[in-house]
């Protein structure tokens, strides 16, 4: 035999050989339990159940699929996706922090209605001292779902035509999101609160939201603010909000609405801070004149200081009035009346 025959024989097995190691390890037998072990670590980590309908990878170009994907505790079902696609480089992998190129999930539904307890899991001791900005990067993030919903404090809260954009790269986040519809149920009353769209920053020392607008429904919203990780009470938020005064009373309570019979547009601007684990807010409407009860509003503003509630009023027609009210609900009144009629 040839040195050159026993090249071509040596070369066909090592070829033979690879493809066989490929096509066993794209094989169900080997790739399931693959899933199967990533599903229970997850779960025995976090106390989230991942369920993979069906699933599989390649391993060059290195690529992950899986379709009916459903994360839930104590089997209530928090979210669900039709497909999650991933592709990294295998040379990014080896590297700290580990690079995962591109993850997109698609028809993302998100069900927060019901929050069940989550289980106590210990964390191992390297997850603690790790630095979770720098534990895995996160080149490009695509959410490309059909939206969610929530509830809290006798609420519900629902958001449509969800798209997410974002990144994880050197210790700093990026987020674009944006979403068709949002709205807020109360006792069957429902808020529309249009077309979300939010961008937002984020590294170890605090989050930065250089826009939060809320158009096209019943309200208007614009904000924008931070918050620092250090100290997680502290932060501050500049907004607008800019709506139907009726409506929005209406939403909230009917008999208060009747009773007040409120009229004008809502044109409020201001600041919400938390400094120490109090809530402080200064609000001023800067619109057109409001109207409540048969009084001419011509200013109107709002101020929490965490302890009490304060709501000034001044109308040209009969003078300026303030409602203090305390954390017991009890409200003290301040009027100085000009030929006002008090009923």
């Amino acid at each position: 035999m040839t040195r050159r025959r026993k090249i071509l024989i040596v070369l066909a097995c090592v070829v033979g050989l690879t493809v066989v190691n490929l096509v066993v390890l794209h094989s169900r037998a080997i790739q399931d339990p693959i899933f199967e072990r990533v599903a229970a670590e997850i779960e025995m980590r976090t106390g989230v159940e991942i369920d993979f309908g069906d699933a599989g990878f390649r391993i060059w170009p290195a690529r992950l699929a899986a379709e009916g994907v459903e994360a839930s505790v104590g089997g209530v079902t928090l979210a669900r996706a039709e497909r999650i696609d991933a592709r990294w480089n295998w040379s990014d992998l080896w590297r700290e922090p580990r690079l995962v190129n591109a993850v997109v999930i698609s028809g993302l539904d998100i069900d927060l209605t019901e929050i069940p307890e989550f289980p106590d899991r210990q964390l191992r001791h390297e997850s603690d001292a790790a630095d979770p900005w720098r534990l895995v990067e996160i080149g490009r993030l695509e959410i490309r779902g059909h939206g969610g919903a929530s509830a809290a404090l006798g609420m519900a809260a629902g958001l449509d035509g969800l798209e997410v954009a974002a990144g994880l790269v050197d210790g700093a986040a990026g987020l674009e999101l944006r979403a068709v519809d949002l709205w807020v149920e109360r006792s069957e009353r429902v808020l529309d609160l249009g077309a979300v769209a939010l961008d937002a920053t984020a590294n170890e020392k605090g989050i930065e939201v250089q826009r939060l607008d809320l158009s096209g429904g019943d309200i208007v919203l614009e904000a924008r603010g931070g918050a620092g990780f250090d100290e997680p009470t502290a932060a501050e938020t500049g907004l607008r909000v800019v709506g139907d005064l009726a409506d929005i009373i209406t939403w909230w309570d009917p008999n208060i609405a009747s009773g007040l019979e409120p009229a004008g547009r809502l044109d409020a601007e201001g600041e919400i801070v938390l400094p120490n684990g109090r809530i402080t807010a200064d609000l001023i409407h800067r619109g057109g004149r409001l109207q409540v009860a048969g009084y001419d509003l011509d200013e109107l503003g709002l101020r929490l200081d965490g302890e009490n509630t304060d709501v000034r009023l001044r109308g040209e027609t009969w003078g300026d009035a303030r409602v203090t009210i305390d954390r017991s609900f009890l409200a003290t009144v301040t009027a100085v009346l000009h030929d006002a009629p008090v009923e």
